[in-house]
């Protein structure tokens, strides 16, 4: 994922930190949002290739390629197995592959399919002739792709769908005519002609099941993933899954990615007709993998840890769900917050307008003793991080008075303007009682010395002076009365907040 928000570049020079354990792992991202057929093109892909951007640099990989649109014809996708995951690949390395765009289906040309199909992935360059789609990558070439591959384990990841009635026309479908919400679309194509036989997920089969193989596919035969300008629900959902596990210090295995997504799917899903549900394919013994564990080959055990399962008393957990709903504006909840603190908190920037690569520096002052923190806001993934506190400096107690420097004078980092070209919200937030959200946040993937602000932060201010606490979601325990009463006024805490622009 992008380092610091789409907004800001950090630049790290803490040279004592050892490299991550899965240097020499490989990934391969690929998504196509853009067709050369554009009645096909599908909403926010790019948004899944950052999010899974985030969850394989969780799982400790950090040669990634990624193609996308143009780049992700047949041949190119060829090009890019055999560059990426083929040369230089060795028995103790993992390999990681990851498609987002549409399936489909055509006719068995090769004759070893008993329901006379196979399945395909759409690459950017797939078209339709008499003998139906072209220039797809079918699920048979992909077998041979994989078996070509020489690591230990190799990791796959599906966010598409195969099964359909066929309709007039090649296209995707939107689904505003059967939903309420607008511009969700199924990630599955239809085309004339399209066989609509049913069976197994893409590359269940071809003699993998005795390789150091396992994929998860978004959703089950006779569902459909669905894409949307926010990111693809199964694809969000392996990130929420991974930063829950990063935030808990949990092993990370398929069976909980599954899991997590499903779990993000229904919860995020209206429409309970529409909700798929994520499958598991290929060496299934493999599901319960630790994916934070090294290479293929036989690895120590790990010093025992807690049942992910189950909830660890000692380290509350900043989880969406066990919180009221999530947001959906956090700039504006927290301009909000802005708007309604008790006192003011100042804070600046180094200049009002940066072009990119400029470094950045901001600077805040403490108008009394107590709790600071300093987040910057990116709009588009409705996601805050926290400046400060820091892994460099996890304590956010202040003195009155005292000034905060971001980055400060021996910090190991540096913030500089990156594109795209927009503005910038960064809200500073002061309580007397303690909230840190750095360690209540969620890991960003990588060394990064920042958190994302979390929920449990967000609902902490919101619940001091000016705010009532939500009514209890639906579904939780208790009885459920309504919207709440206003609570009486909580503690004071006092804000700032400065806009600055990337020209």
């Amino acid at each position: 994922m992008r380092r610091f928000l789409c907004v800001l570049a950090v630049c790290l020079t803490l040279a004592a930190w050892p490299p991550p354990a899965g240097a020499s792992d490989r990934a391969l991202l690929i998504g196509i949002g853009r067709y050369q057929r554009a009645e096909a093109n599908l909403p926010g892909i790019d948004k899944d290739l950052a999010a899974m951007k985030e969850v394989v640099r969780a799982l400790g990989f950090e040669n990634v390629l990624v193609i996308q649109d143009e780049e992700a014809t047949l041949d190119g996708i060829r090009r890019a197995f055999q560059r990426q995951l083929i040369s230089g690949v060795t028995g103790r390395d993992r390999v990681l592959i990851y498609f987002s765009g549409h399936g489909s289906q055509i006719r068995d040309f090769s004759g070893d399919e008993p329901d006379g199909t196979d399945e395909v992935l759409v690459t950017h360059d797939a078209g339709v002739d008499s003998r139906g789609m072209i220039q797809a990558l079918v699920d048979d070439e992909f077998g041979e792709l994989l078996q070509k591959i020489p690591a230990g384990l190799i990791l796959v990841f599906i966010d598409a769908c195969h099964s359909g009635t066929a309709t007039k026309g090649l296209k995707g479908v939107n689904l505003t005519e059967t939903r309420s919400e607008p511009d969700l679309f199924y990630k599955v194509l239809y085309y004339p002609g399209m066989p609509t036989a049913s069976r197994g997920g893409f590359a269940e089969s071809k003699g993998l099941d005795g390789m150091n193989y396992i994929s998860l596919s978004a959703a089950r035969d006779d569902e459909k993933a669905v894409a949307t300008p926010s990111g693809s629900f199964f694809t969000r959902g392996l990130r929420d899954a991974a930063r829950r596990a990063a935030g808990a210090g949990t092993p990370i295995t398929m069976t909980d990615l599954k899991a997590g997504a499903t779990r993000f799917i229904e919860t995020s899903m209206s429409n309970p007709n529409r909700v798929h549900h994520p499958q598991l394919f290929g060496n299934t013994a493999l599901a319960d993998k630790d994916l934070l564990i090294h290479g293929g080959e036989p690895s120590p055990q790990p010093p025992s840890q807690p049942d992910p399962t189950q909830p660890d008393p000692t380290q509350p957990e900043p989880s969406r769900p066990t919180q009221p709903a999530p947001v959906q504006n956090l700039w504006a909840e927290l301009e909000t917050l802005t708007e309604k603190a008790t006192y003011p908190v100042k804070v600046s920037a180094s200049q009002p307008r940066y072009q990119v690569g400029d470094q950045i520096v901001f600077t805040c002052r403490a108008p009394k003793a107590g709790y600071l923190n300093v987040l910057n806001v990116d709009p588009e993934s409705n996601e805050a991080a926290v400046l400060f506190p820091n892994r460099f400096h996890p304590d956010n107690r202040v003195e009155a008075g005292a000034a905060i420097v971001i980055p400060g004078p021996g910090d190991g980092f540096k913030l500089r303007a990156r594109p795209p070209r927009r503005k910038n919200l960064v809200v500073v937030l002061h309580t007397e009682r303690e909230v840190n959200a750095f360690r209540d946040g969620y890991q960003i993937a990588g060394q990064n010395p920042f958190k994302y602000f979390s929920d449990k932060s967000l609902f902490a201010y919101k619940r001091m002076r000016g705010f009532s606490v939500a009514s209890k979601p639906s579904g939780q325990p208790g009885p459920q009365t309504g919207p709440t009463a206003p609570t009486p006024a909580g503690p004071a805490y006092g804000a700032g907040k400065i806009v600055t622009w990337i020209d």
